[in-house]
């Protein structure tokens, strides 16, 4: 088992400061986190596990709103009041054969704004986020595959699959609006010989369509699509 405590600094970035004349002053952001973890091995070793669960909380921390100026919908950086994260995450590696691989990662996080008030702009009344999740950060990541490598027969041979979730998410500050997640699964393949390694991965196996971020401003949602189904090739050399 492990804890520590830290604190992090993290100034305004030059282009968040000098993108335009009349940027807002920005603040630096300070992070507090506490953490708490550990791990083990269990059945010489063949079961692995491991855990960390940490609450941070920050203040003036820099995000993305958008507002109006005379008439115009424009982003622009602000600080936060203050904002809360907690979550837990925890990887569970066994190998029950010899060759073979089953691991499952995964983060359960909730992302919040304590106190976030903007100010008023072009006559429009405060919009008060405080409570509210912030855009952009799902519950759920996970991640689990299974190898294989064989000993005794094909040496030289690996075959892997993985998946990986990414749960709802609201996609907005007023969390008005939200996004699905998406699971997507993966393939890859390879064969050492001697000095040479070939290999193929195949990524987004069922050509699933899915975004791999959301965001709505105004009422209007852009998304950024996941890569189709794609083949990637590789040969390697080892001298």
């Amino acid at each position: 088992l492990y804890t520590n405590y830290s604190v992090g600094f993290i100034p305004p970035s030059i282009g968040d400061l000098f993108r335009k004349d009349d940027v807002p002053l920005l603040d630096p952001s300070t992070f507090n986190n506490i953490e708490l973890g550990g791990w083990i091995g269990l059945y010489n070793n063949k079961l692995f596990l491991d855990f960390a669960v940490y609450s941070l909380k920050g203040k003036d921390e820099v995000v993305s709103v958008t507002i109006k100026e005379d008439g115009i919908t424009i982003r622009e950086n602000r600080n936060v009041g203050e904002t809360k994260h907690n979550g837990v995450e925890f990887g569970i590696n066994y190998k029950p054969i010899e060759g073979l691989s089953i691991r499952y990662n995964g983060a359960y996080s909730k992302h919040e704004y304590i106190d976030f008030v903007t100010k008023i702009v072009d006559g429009e009344p405060v919009k008060d986020y405080s409570g509210n999740e912030m855009p952009g950060a799902p519950e759920w990541v996970t991640n689990a595959g299974i190898d294989y490598k064989p000993k005794a027969f094909l040496k030289g041979f690996r075959i892997g699959l993985e998946w990986q979730h990414v749960s709802e998410y609201f996609t907005d500050q007023e969390n008005e609006y939200t996004y699905e997640g998406y699971d997507a699964f993966n393939a890859r393949l390879g064969y050492d010989i001697k000095h040479f390694g070939f290999w193929m991965n195949v990524m987004n196996l069922s050509d699933k369509l899915y975004a791999t971020r959301a965001n709505t401003d105004w009422g209007r949602t852009t998304y950024t699509p996941g890569m189709p189904r794609t083949f990637i090739f590789g040969v390697n050399y080892k001298f």
